[in-house]
């Protein structure tokens, strides 16, 4: 994750032996995310949606999706990988004040390659979409900031 951007932090979140989904929560210098490719990246993915729209209207894939905040700010939500692994899935955004970009990644293994006698029998499945979990990591980050910038103290 170091050569997507200027990683300033990043966590992993995974439980082996409960579920198979695993995420990861990093923060990189703001407008460092992805470097030159971002801005393409972002057209590309417009594009996508606007196919899909096309080809189902009806159709509503809530991670893959763009999302725009009451300040502005874009939130990209889409799938970044799949196979006979699993897949993954991805949400970004330069969060207020563009000093940070925060990246949060689910990936959800499908055990193709574990013997049937060690599968998990009945794995724990997220019991929120990536646009919920995203929001809510997203606001803790925003407070947090406020908070360590004297914006969010009480005089």
């Amino acid at each position: 994750m170091q050569d997507w951007g200027k990683l300033i932090w990043c966590y992993g979140y995974s439980s082996q032996t409960q579920t198979l989904s695993s995420y990861r929560i990093a923060l990189y210098e703001g407008g460092s995310l992805f470097g030159t490719r971002r801005s393409e990246m972002e057209k590309r993915l417009e594009e996508a949606i606007e196919k899909l729209k096309a080809l189902d209207p009806n159709r509503h894939e809530p991670d893959i999706t763009i999302q725009t905040r009451p300040d502005g700010r874009k939130v990209f939500f889409s799938l970044f990988g799949f196979g006979p692994g699993g897949a993954g899935y991805c949400a970004y955004t330069t969060l207020p004040g563009r000093a940070y970009d925060l990246l949060v990644m689910r990936i959800e293994d499908s055990e193709d390659d574990i013997p049937v006698d060690q599968k998990l029998g009945a794995p724990a499945r997220p019991s929120r979409i990536l646009t919920d979990i995203f929001a809510r990591i997203e606001d803790e980050i925003i407070d947090a900031m406020d908070i360590l910038s004297g914006k969010g103290t009480e005089e």
